[in-house]
């Protein structure tokens, strides 16, 4: 099947997901990426794409790549690889669990587990923890994926299990938190979000703030529970429904938080991007956006993707625009990471993409097999992206890029 028509009928398939009609926008042209950069002796054998490069001389080294079991592309379950130790494990929608060796893509193992995998690898201090379509938490051994216990829930498991102070949480579909035992999978207990009838397909990731457990719903709210007892401590509106019917009212929290120094970043579908002042409760700013993905930070700025595939970067302190990059729209791009000083994001294309994180620049772009639909996982200058169809590329933009591009990116401030 071409790419762009793969991309048109997984857009659709989301939307039908959720039940909005289907007025889909074609994929934006990639545009020739002008290139001045030398090519180092030893990538001499290396096997580039050039498909959108004015020369032979594509700035992305291919560490190395391999492929895993490829997952079913029509459901676009976000079946995020993770980075734990020396390895990096990637898991199949039917259950195939790999882990390959960080520095050269050794296969180190690779078990099959006979479960429909519905939730990305999520990691504790020295175990692996997955999630499936019927509910079921389950523990494995890093060195071998070895199943160290498992614990039935109610409802399927969209996000990665995280782990904290020896408690494994997880939220499902059904708006329920459960915090379980990491040695043994023991329910400790559960928190309960009642949520509308009609909602995004998705779920946020819990993330840890000290003894606190901060995650969004799809009320279009996030609540700060003890991790200890489950007690809620507060809940903020992040955004509140509007619209003349169910879709237009949607406004879930599905992107992960993000805690960086004081501030607390959250985003809704059809709503906003906050930063919020953990230590008060105060909203620092907001910007009305309407995010679904999960977001990146560096040191400065915070980059996020809207619904239409638009990336923003804006400033931690002040919420004031750095710029947007349109090229992505329609291209149903993949959640940005930070690497080496880039933002990086991928497409349904198979491409992926290095921004400036100063102007939003595209300096370089790489394609590998198949769609990207999952955030990459870094080490040091290093990506890891993996795509639906199982690849796994680790990734390195040779050299100082930022120098002269130019082309589709408006620079805004504010």
């Amino acid at each position: 099947m071409p790419n762009k028509i793969l991309i048109l009928l997984l857009a659709t398939i989301f939307l039908q997901a959720c039940g909005a009609s289907s007025n889909i926008r074609p994929p934006e042209p990639l545009i020739e990426i002008e290139s001045e950069k030398p090519v180092e002796a030893d990538w001499a054998e290396a096997d580039w794409d050039e498909s959108f490069d004015s020369s032979s001389e594509n700035p992305v080294k291919v560490v190395w790549d391999e492929s895993f079991e490829s997952s079913d592309e029509g459901r676009l379950l976000k079946l995020s690889a993770a980075i734990l130790g020396e390895n990096v494990f990637t898991v199949s929608s039917n259950g195939e669990l790999t882990a390959f060796k960080l520095t050269d893509g050794d296969d180190v193992w690779s078990v099959e587990l006979g479960r429909d995998i519905t939730a990305g690898v999520g990691v504790s201090e020295d175990k692996l923890l997955l999630g499936t379509r019927d509910g079921i938490v389950m523990a494995l051994d890093p060195k071998n994926g070895a199943i160290l216990w498992d614990r039935r829930l109610a409802t399927e498991i969209l996000s990665k299990p995280v782990a904290s102070s020896n408690k494994v949480i997880v939220q499902t579909v059904d708006g329920t938190i459960y915090a379980l035992d990491e040695k043994t999978g023991k329910q400790m207990w559960r928190y309960h979000k009642e949520g509308p009838s009609l909602s995004l397909r998705g779920t946020s990731t819990p993330i840890f703030i000290q003894n606190i457990v901060i995650t969004g719903f799809a009320t279009g709210t996030i609540v700060a529970l003890l991790l200890e007892t489950g007690k809620q401590i507060w809940e903020i509106p992040v955004s509140q429904p509007s619209g003349r019917n169910e879709i237009e009212r949607l406004t879930d929290v599905d992107a992960q938080p993000i805690v960086s120094e004081f501030r607390l970043f959250v985003a809704s579908y059809h709503g906003k991007l906050v930063a919020i002042d953990i230590r008060s409760g105060e909203q620092l700013w907001s910007r009305d956006l309407s995010i679904f993905s999960d977001m990146a930070i560096d040191s400065k700025n915070i980059y996020v993707l809207d619904d239409e595939g638009v990336m923003y970067a804006y400033e931690k302190s002040t919420g004031a625009t750095v710029w947007q990059q349109t090229q992505f729209q329609g291209r149903i791009p993949s959640p940005p990471a930070v690497v080496d000083g880039y933002v990086i994001v991928g497409d349904l294309e198979g491409f992926v993409h290095w921004l400036d994180v100063d102007d939003g620049r595209i300096l370089a772009r790489k394609q590998i097999d198949g769609p990207i639909v999952t955030q990459a996982v870094v080490r040091g200058r290093i990506a890891y992206v993996s795509s639906v169809s199982g690849e796994l590329s680790a990734l390195k933009l040779e050299n100082n890029q930022k120098s002269k591009f130019s082309f589709s990116f408006k620079r805004n401030k504010e």
